[in-house]
Formats: structure tokens, C-alpha cells, sequence
């Protein structure tokens, strides 16, 4: 299958179109951000009350001073409910029939193009939250050391394997 690309694969050679990854990716973002930030919120605020019990300051200056480490947590949750979107916006990804090229970045834009005969393996990843958001990644492994490992996250979960079988130009049947 080296030479032809199947049919049910986007970006196919006739297809120069770049991809968005699943939709369901905005949602999973979110909800690994929210996590973070409650653990680092609740991290900070046990480490914030036990400062606030050794020092010898007055209740308004403590009071002053716990409410600014309750807004910088606030504008970090906002943060991680808004970059998502933004991030989403700017990931796309294309796989023609011998390259593939994965473009992102909100602030930082990095495009990395990987050509077919420079991969060494691949791997598809599913955590326990792809699972529930029916999403998967794609991880290739690069010849060479410097970025030698580019992933694809939030394609949908029948995708990625199809994916992988097509940069190691493996039939169906023949996939692991």
C-alpha cells in the first residue's frame, strides 16, 4: 500500500488540506486544566494559610494578601478555559503520501514536517480522559535526536491506528 493512499484517510495526496484535531479536544484541554489548577489552588492555599499563621501581620494585611492568591488562581482557571480555544484555532495537521506536517501554537508557532523514511516507530496513546472523549494520540518517533518525537494529540480514536498504519505502510490487517 507504499504507493497508494486509502481512500478513507484525510489528507490524502489529492487532498492538500490541513486538519483540525477533534473538536472533543477543546473539552479535554479544559478539564486537564482545571485539575492542574485546583491542585495547584489547593496547593497554594494550604502553603498560603500556613505562611499566613506563622507571620505576625494585622487581619487586614492577611486578608489583603490571601485575596491576591485567590485572583492569581481565578486568572489562572480563566487562563485554562480560554487557551484551548485559542490553541485549537492554530492546531492542524496534514498526511499526504509521504510526509506528515503538524502545525501549532498560540504565542510560539511550531510547524514540524516529518517525512515518511525518517520515522522509527510510532506508538498510539489513549489516558483514561481520551477514553471518555473518544479521542487518541498519535505519537511518531523520529530518526535524530533534536525533536525526535512528535505527537498528535485529539484525533478522533479509529483515526490515529489508521494513521500509524499508513506512515509505516502497513495493510490493515497487518497493523499491531
Amino acid at each position: 500500500m507504499a504507493g497508494k493512499d486509502p481512500p478513507w484517510l484525510p489528507g490524502r495526496p489529492d487532498d492538500a488540506e490541513e486538519h483540525p484535531v477533534d473538536p472533543q479536544w477543546i473539552t479535554l484541554r479544559r478539564l486537564g486544566n482545571l485539575i492542574r489548577t485546583t491542585i495547584l489552588g489547593l496547593m497554594g492555599l494550604t502553603g498560603t494559610l500556613i505562611f499566613l499563621g506563622l507571620v505576625g501581620w494585622s487581619s487586614a494585611a492577611k486578608l489583603t494578601f490571601l485575596a491576591g492568591v485567590a485572583g492569581f488562581f481565578c486568572a489562572l482557571y480563566i487562563l485554562g478555559m480560554i487557551t484551548p480555544v485559542l490553541a485549537y484555532r492554530r492546531y492542524r495537521w496534514r498526511l499526504d503520501g509521504e510526509t506528515l506536517l503538524v502545525r501549532r501554537g498560540i504565542w510560539w508557532r511550531i510547524e514540524t514536517l516529518v517525512p515518511k523514511s525518517r520515522i522509527q516507530h510510532t506508538d498510539v496513546t489513549q489516558g483514561p480522559l481520551e477514553r471518555l472523549f473518544h479521542t487518541s494520540s498519535l505519537v511518531v518517533h523520529t530518526a535524530g535526536t533534536r525533536f525526535a518525537i512528535v505527537e498528535v494529540d485529539g484525533l478522533p480514536t479509529g483515526l490515529a491506528p489508521k494513521m500509524r498504519d499508513h506512515l509505516l505502510d502497513l495493510r490493515p490487517d497487518e497493523s499491531l
